[in-house]
């Protein structure tokens, strides 16, 4: 058995560029003495030459045959040091105990810290009869007990260590553009002021991109004011299917830049709600494109375009003016509040310029730009399946958001607006679907005898903006109600009315009750003077009748001493009888 063999059957550390010189000089030490052993047993020396050899006694010699023979590798032939390992911590188990389940308890969120730990274990140690141990030993036992992925699933949350720890195998194979396309949402980092007042911020927009994973290409994208919606979405993937030169040419821009566009395969996105609707896979289904979404709590299977939106911030985003960048940190001794100065039309314009720019640059992963990547895939290949220009009209009616309407003799009501024409006048009453452009809103599609017509804006009371996501700012902060009170004197004389009624009815009930006082006691005194002696007494203090005992008046008789009697009172009386 060579070197080799008798080191793979051990469970000894094989040498590498990580070992410590000592380690090498152990193991080298350790095969000389497992060779001179060997030969002692295949008799090619004498226990004594074998022995001064080694340098060992008879026992020590003894031992190590014996333990070469147990293991039966290198391994046995290894020295034992002596003493306590290096970084071992005599801890007890009943401290290791107390160890254990405070890190169980106390270390938790992202505040969670070492010393947290060590508090609550001296917190104890008095009524667990244990000595405080110190800071260090228990900072030592946590990361010599404890592994990293642990410490961090406690401190970062599972989600988020599973993104450092967990296992990311395989990846989608990819064959040609269009084949798998990944979208997803994210806020900006930047922020937006109002266009009509420049000096109000509105907040950060949101913005969608759809990535080709085959190219890297950005084959869609939209920004919005507001959270995104299954709106967003079918607007995304309209825009990556139709080519752009529309929409550029509403914003005003160069109409030669983002060309990549085409019916993709498959979409792949994460469980959010406005990705499971049935009307975006209803839609999806009528053009052949397949709906993905990923598995619960597996973040990386969005890797492509979670990169992307990384790269469009930090390469892009993070020089706009106005930018947030992306975190406090970033941002120390920046004012993103006092810098900012672009508007919503503004930052989409710059947007679309730094999908252009981002087209046009090598790509780490690819070794040439998104943009080359797709030229050289359709030089040699069928162009990339689309809608036709005839048919472009109807997928694009088919992801526009859409409600039904009542047709009023005004016409139709929806977006802050009134819309009407002539193929109305017979609708009246009746109830239609209608559907809307969300970057022109000066005409709405009614669907009347299974075909979509255009009913222009008639009235648009509050001068809305005729770009949806505008507009839907522009109602989000709903404006100044009809009966809103804009004058600090008005709204103080509101107070002061409340104030004098207030006054009045409470002179009001202080008359009322000391008219019924005096009544009260005017009636108890008339009772009184007809039937003297035990009455009941209703008093003002508390309206509740109490009997009392009210005092006979004493009356005397003067008698003049002058005045004879004629009855003498010193007799019996006579008692009469009469006949009747």
């Amino acid at each position: 058995m060579g070197f080799n063999d008798r080191m793979n059957d051990s469970g000894s550390k094989r040498p590498n560029s990580q070992s410590s010189t000592k380690e090498l000089y152990e193991l080298r030490l350790a095969a000389e003495r497992y060779n001179v052993v060997q030969d002692y047993k295949s008799n090619l020396i004498d226990r004594k030459t074998a022995m001064l050899r080694l340098g060992l006694s008879p026992a020590q010699f003894h031992r190590l045959c014996k333990r070469i023979a147990m293991k039966g590798s290198i391994e046995g032939a290894r020295r034992l040091s002596r003493g306590r390992k290096v970084g071992a911590q005599p801890i007890s188990i009943k401290l290791e105990r107390i160890f254990s389940d405070k890190f169980d308890k106390h270390f938790q969120g992202a505040a969670a810290t070492y010393a947290e730990v060590w508090r609550q274990i001296q917190a104890v140690a008095d009524t667990e009869n244990v000595a405080c141990p110190s800071y260090h030993t228990v900072r030592r036992w946590i990361k010599e007990n404890k592994k990293q992925r642990d410490i961090d699933r406690k401190r970062l949350g599972a989600e988020a260590a599973a993104q450092i720890y967990g296992a990311k195998p395989g990846l989608y194979p990819c064959k040609s553009p269009l084949e798998w396309v990944q979208l997803d949402h994210t806020l900006m980092d930047v922020l937006v002021v109002d266009s009509e007042d420049p000096t109000v911020i509105i907040g950060r927009p949101w913005v969608s991109f759809a990535i080709d994973v085959f190219t890297r290409a950005v084959v869609g994208f939209h920004i919005a004011l507001l959270p995104p919606s299954s709106m967003t979405v079918a607007m995304l993937i309209a825009n990556a299917v139709l080519p752009k030169q529309n929409l550029l040419s509403r914003l005003n821009m160069r109409t030669d830049m983002l060309p990549m566009h085409g019916v993709m395969k498959a979409i792949h996105m994460d469980n959010a709600k406005e990705f499971w609707t049935e009307l975006l896979h209803t839609a999806c289904a009528m053009y052949g494109i397949g709906v993905h979404h990923r598995d619960i709590g597996k973040k990386h299977q969005g890797g492509h375009v979670e990169r992307l939106i990384g790269t469009m911030m930090t390469t892009r985003v993070h020089f706009y003016r106005g930018t947030t960048y992306s975190n406090a940190i970033e941002r120390r001794g920046q004012s993103s509040e006092k810098k900012a100065a672009l508007n919503f039309s503004e930052v989409r314009e710059l947007l679309v310029h730094s999908i252009n720019t981002y087209h046009g640059t090598v790509h780490s992963a690819l070794k040439m730009s998104p943009f080359d990547k797709w030229n050289e895939y359709y030089e040699s290949h069928d162009a990339p399946k689309t809608i036709a220009a005839a048919e472009e009209d109807f997928f694009r009616i088919d992801f526009y958001p859409e409600e039904v309407k009542k047709i009023h003799p005004c016409g139709i009501k929806i977006l802050g607006r009134v819309f009407h024409g002539r193929c109305l006048n017979s609708l009246i009453g009746e109830k239609r679907l209608v559907k809307y452009d969300p970057y022109d809103a000066s005409q709405v599609k009614v669907l009347i005898a299974d075909s979509y017509v255009d009913v222009p804006c008639s009235q648009n009371f509050s001068d809305r903006d005729t770009d949806y996501e505008v507009y839907r700012y522009q109602r989000s902060k709903k404006g100044t109600r009809p009966g809103t009170i804009t004058s600090a004197s008005s709204r103080q004389s509101v107070v002061e009315m409340n104030e004098i009624q207030q006054h009045a009815v409470t002179k009001t009930e202080r008359a009322k009750r000391r008219k019924n006082k005096e009544a009260r006691e005017q009636h108890f005194a008339y009772k009184e003077m007809v039937s003297p002696g035990m009455g009941t007494v209703v008093t003002a203090e508390s309206d509740q009748a109490k009997t009392i005992a009210v005092p006979k008046k004493k009356f005397s008789v003067t008698v003049d001493s002058t005045v004879s009697s004629k009855i003498d009172f010193s007799t019996d009386p006579i008692i009469f009888d009469a006949d009747f």
